[in-house]
């Protein structure tokens, strides 16, 4: 079924508006005839133009209208000289050549006075002019006013009946639009004091309803939103306790080596040496903790933007792993590096993508034992980049797989001063978010015991090959 418009309704109520004008318009007319004839049915109608003056007997013509309006008649032979007038006759003329006729019958808007002429013949057979004049700017008939009158009260019962269609036509289509319009704001007020769980349901046309569905849908995400801004806070939460757990351990050791040395406690070199480098290297952790922190802190801000350059992603990678070759030696580990393509240009940040395949291979140098087996992929199938960073290692238990993301949550189960600072996964999932890609710990993999996977969508991250 095809949903109601507002602009169909409004159609409607339009046309029945413009009828009832129609309808007005044509009762006025009524009244006013009806008005003028009732009026004017005593009143005789004035005649005074030439022609309707003009008669054989001419020194009987009835001029009473004429001389309301202040005009008089002339009566002229065939040369033109003025034989009869009557009335007040205000100009001298008393002959009329035919340039005089012209000139006073053509241009009436520059004389004093107007005149009308017609031809007619005397009761003795003569062929005579009949001249009208009549002063510009004087009323001609004594029933204007009442003419002026009925005009006016028939103005007057249009404007009423129209004001009157416009009020109704106002309030009925008003209400057709108010209805819905209140129950919306009922509901955003109820919204406002936070009542989250409100819901519209009313019934209106097109136009609310798809107010009505966006606004359900925007409380359904806000909902949603709450929810999720729950559990943010309360990983907030989390996340200061455990900051205030690793920040609190070298704090304290530091304090109390630096007392013991600033009071002369220790009189033993060697043990003066191995407090001094104790107390480094809980700065030094301190300080990895507080660089990583403000890190991801930066990467979560809306306003961060990620620089992203064309590069190439095969040879970043490979730069990193070399970075590592000696530590992964140390530990006696097989490195495996392979890649389907020699080179892949993408539009990337080199050092942020550098960063989390450091991540990954440190994670693996530092939580398996000497023998283990590192790999490296790089696979570019049809819109899709991927790089697997595994190990064949002690793998990650299950109870720590979906939170692996989270901040300082890590591999050893443990929070002593030897391991991370428990927030390079979190950067890493931030970075690679930034990049418009995903990155997931895969489960089940025959070969590796963890797999971590970095994916990039070529459209998304705008793919360039050279």
């Amino acid at each position: 079924m095809k949903k109601k418009r507002i602009f169909s309704t409004l159609i409607k109520n339009y046309i029945l508006f413009t009828t009832i004008v129609v309808f007005i318009v044509l009762i006025t007319i009524a009244v006013v005839g009806f008005s003028l004839s009732l009026f004017m049915e005593d009143e005789p109608f004035p005649m005074i133009t030439a022609s309707s003056l003009a008669k054989a007997d001419y020194e009987n013509m009835d001029l009473t209208h004429l001389d309301a309006a202040e005009g008089w008649v002339e009566v002229l032979d065939e040369n033109g000289d003025v034989i009869f007038t009557k009335g007040d006759k205000k100009t001298e003329h008393m002959h009329y050549d035919m340039r005089a006729m012209t000139s006073l019958l053509g241009l009436q808007e520059e004389q004093e006075y107007f005149y009308q002429s017609t031809p007619f013949v005397s009761q003795e057979g003569e062929s005579l002019i009949l001249l009208v004049v009549n002063p510009h700017g004087v009323l001609n008939y004594d029933v204007s006013r009442k003419i002026i009158m009925v005009l006016l009260v028939g103005a007057g019962i249009f404007l009423m009946l129209f004001m009157i269609n416009i009020f109704i036509y106002s309030k009925w289509t008003a209400r057709k639009i108010q209805k819905p319009l209140d129950q919306i704001t009922e509901v955003i007020q109820e919204m406002g004091d936070g009542n989250s769980d409100v819901r519209m349901s009313f019934k209106a046309e097109y136009e609310f309803s798809q107010i009505r569905d966006a606004f359900n849908s925007m409380a359904d995400r806000l909902q949603k939103s709450e929810y999720e801004k729950f559990k943010l806070e309360e990983s907030r939460k989390r996340m200061f306790v455990d900051i205030s757990h690793d920040l609190k351990t070298p704090i304290t050791t530091i304090n109390g080596f630096s007392k013991a040395l600033s009071e002369g406690m220790i009189k033993d070199e060697e043990k003066v040496r191995k407090y001094l480098n104790t107390i480094y290297n809980k700065s030094n952790r301190m300080a990895k903790l507080i660089d990583d922190i403000f890190e991801l802190s930066k990467l979560d801000s809306p306003e961060q933007k990620t620089d992203l350059r064309i590069g190439d992603l095969v040879e970043v990678i490979r730069s990193v792993v070399a970075e590592h070759y000696e530590q992964i030696e140390e530990k006696n580990m097989i490195i495996l590096f392979e890649s389907d393509a020699e080179s892949l240009f993408l539009k990337f940040n080199p050092k942020e993508i550098s960063r989390v395949i450091s991540n990954l291979i440190c994670n693996a140098i530092l939580y398996n034992k000497e023998g283990t087996t590192l790999f490296i992929g790089i696979k570019n199938v049809g819109d899709l980049v991927t790089i697997d960073v595994g190990d064949d290692g002690i793998g990650i238990p299950d109870h720590l797989s979906e939170s692996i993301f989270s901040p300082f949550i890590r591999g050893d189960h443990t929070r002593n001063s030897e391991g991370g600072s428990g927030l390079g996964l979190a950067i890493s999932k931030k970075i690679i978010e930034n990049h418009d890609g995903t990155i997931e710990l895969v489960n089940g993999n025959e070969t590796y015991n963890t797999l971590f996977r970095i994916t990039f969508n070529r459209e998304v991250s705008h793919d360039y090959t050279q």
